[in-house]
């Protein structure tokens, strides 16, 4: 008899719980990790970074965006990009290069860095 009692009880409590989960999804109130947090910041954070390198990239001339997207995007070395894009090495490097200024002129990440510099700290001396 305590043996059936028992196991009704033991259905009765998990049914309650999941009942309780399945309220809490629909509800999207779950709390979140201390890690899951800053996974989550981290995540908006790349996904702004990444729109304003788009933004950026779309004001950028053709041959400087193709360029940006070999080397910084896909990451082929600059040897390579130049060799698909049939310039030579150093003019490839040039277009990276101001590619990047304008790219950091316009206040987006800088492509080879990842890195916002608006969000950098001010060094003061």
């Amino acid at each position: 008899m305590f043996g059936i009692a028992r196991r009704i009880y033991a259905a009765h409590c998990q049914a309650r719980s999941q009942q309780r989960s399945r309220a809490e999804r629909l509800a999207g109130r779950r709390e979140l990790a201390p890690d899951e947090v800053g996974e989550l910041i981290d995540r908006i954070d790349a996904e702004r970074a990444g729109r304003a390198l788009v933004t950026g990239l779309t004001t950028l001339p053709a041959a400087d965006r193709a360029v940006v997207e070999l080397v910084d995007l896909a990451g082929l070395q600059p040897k390579e990009a130049a060799q698909l894009l049939g310039v030579a090495p150093g003019t490839l490097r040039m277009r990276l290069m101001r590619a990047r200024a304008r790219l950091r002129k316009a206040g987006g990440p800088d492509p080879a860095h990842e890195t916002d510099p608006a969000s950098e700290p001010e060094v003061r001396t």
